[in-house]
């Protein structure tokens, strides 16, 4: 990566460096980029979704305990 591109990585908010890279499927991954103004609305939906398929605990659930 040059200078140049390290510089405007590290400018962009959206870019997290990781403390402890990791690797995935062969590639060390040291950064995320997460662009959560692109998200939907069925996004969250759908990872609502996920997350109580899984087993999840909403806020909601653990107000009626």
């Amino acid at each position: 990566m040059s200078e140049e591109n390290k510089k405007a990585v590290a400018a962009d908010e959206r870019v997290y460096t990781l403390r402890r890279p990791f690797t995935f499927d062969g590639e060390k991954v040291k950064t995320l980029f997460l662009d959560f103004d692109k998200l939907t609305g069925g996004d969250f939906l759908s990872a609502e979704r996920r997350f109580y398929q899984d087993g999840g605990v909403g806020p909601a659930d653990s107000a009626r305990n």
